[in-house]
């Protein structure tokens, strides 16, 4: 298989062993009347929600999509973190299930303003009391991070192997006695798989492969924590 190493970037971060499939995730502080679905209704111009308070489930977070403005719209959501994501918006109502991770974040259509993302949108809680999601998000105890990305050839193959072996052989020599190889996100949850490496309960490392079991899987990008390797 003949790939390209591509190195994006050491960044400063704001906040932050063996395979393993144990979840430890950790429960989210409870909150006043949770729904169990949340209904985002955009007109092209404005985005309401029918509730600010929203609690996951196994697979990640119900959010239904209701576009009211008879044209293409597209969806934001961003996280505290600094990070985050977007995707078109159905033309008219759909549900779908989204990997946020438990806390407030920035949630809504067509953001109209430059520069911050969020600026606007109204603020979505996310409460996890169960505990099912674990972070794909690095948490460091260090200032610094770098993040990577992999370039494949046309007729590159994947690996068929559980995605938790493939990372574990990747870092098999940087791996601390205690280190935990886990898959991240919700237990449930569909899409491209992440998986962290977690030392001390924190994710000091998050793979994210693409592909699936049939086809076999590569890996897209790495973000690492400075203090992982010493």
């Amino acid at each position: 298989m003949k790939k390209a190493l591509l190195v994006l970037v050491c960044f400063a971060l704001t906040a932050c062993g063996s395979p393993s499939t144990d979840r430890p995730g950790t429960p989210s502080p409870q909150a006043a009347n949770p729904v169990p679905e949340v209904t985002m209704t955009c007109d092209g111009e404005t985005t309401k929600l029918d509730s600010t308070v929203v609690e996951a489930k196994a697979d990640g977070v119900h959010v239904t999509i209701v576009n009211a403005s008879g044209m293409d719209l597209s969806y934001t959501v961003s996280l505290r973190s600094g990070g985050g994501f977007g995707a078109g918006a159905p033309r008219m109502e759909k549900t779908l299930v989204l990997s946020l991770p438990p806390g407030d974040l920035a949630i809504g259509c067509d953001p109209r303003s430059e520069g911050d993302p969020s600026a606007g949108l109204p603020t979505l809680r996310v409460i996890d009391p169960e505990g099912y999601y674990l972070p794909k998000e690095l948490e460091c105890t260090s200032e610094t991070a770098s993040g990577s990305s992999i370039d494949y050839a046309e007729d590159a193959t994947g690996d068929k192997r559980n995605p938790i072996e493939i990372v574990a052989e990747r870092f098999e020599d940087e791996l601390a006695p205690e280190d935990e190889v886990v898959r991240a996100g919700y237990p449930d949850e569909g899409g491209d798989p992440t998986i962290a490496i977690r030392r001390e309960g924190r994710t000091v490392v998050a793979v994210h492969l693409f592909g699936n079991a049939k086809e076999g899987y590569l890996i897209d990008s790495e973000d690492i924590c400075g203090d992982f390797r010493p």
